[in-house]
């Protein structure tokens, strides 16, 4: 919710002219930055509870499997997130810099708006779109993941 209100608070000051502060743009940008850290770490925590789950469930931990998928998705992602941006560039019409436009291509307002857009909007709507699906989906709560835990001990336990 935190990075919405960071994307959120971007997206006003960019409309209402105040994206020229510099200090002004650091507050949101510190905020989303400091969220994105956050859910790289809870992430982890997230496939950890998963993996104890993974066992409880087959019987087999797979640690190593699910932690190197992460990596993979992690790329992935990242390189769907480029293909997309670039064909959202071509779709509001950047212009780059090349010898006819000089060192800095003047941009038209629609294209401006367009990369604002972008910038605050579209990662708004995916967070809400995760978020939503996450609280859906993801049924392992605290008080699950300690218990699924002490089942697993305990099974360890009788084995030895």
């Amino acid at each position: 919710m935190l990075a919405l209100c960071g994307y959120g608070t971007l997206l006003v000051f960019c409309l209402t002219g105040l994206s020229h502060s510099l200090a002004l743009l650091c507050i949101p940008g510190v905020v989303v930055f400091a969220c994105n850290g956050m859910l790289t770490v809870l992430t982890t925590l997230f496939l950890s509870n998963s993996v104890d789950y993974g066992q409880l469930k087959t019987g087999r931990r797979e640690e190593s499997v699910i932690f190197s998928m992460q990596t993979f998705v992690v790329k992935a992602a990242s390189g769907v997130a480029v293909f997309l941006t670039g064909i959202g560039l071509d779709l509001i019409g950047l212009v780059g810099n090349t010898e006819e436009t000089g060192p800095v291509a003047v941009q038209s307002a629609g294209t401006l708006l367009g990369l604002r857009l972008m910038m605050t909007v579209l990662p708004m709507l995916v967070l809400a779109g995760a978020l939503v699906l996450f609280r859906r989906k993801f049924v392992l709560t605290d008080a699950r993941a300690v218990e699924i835990s002490a089942q697993l001990h305990g099974e360890e336990t009788h084995h030895d």
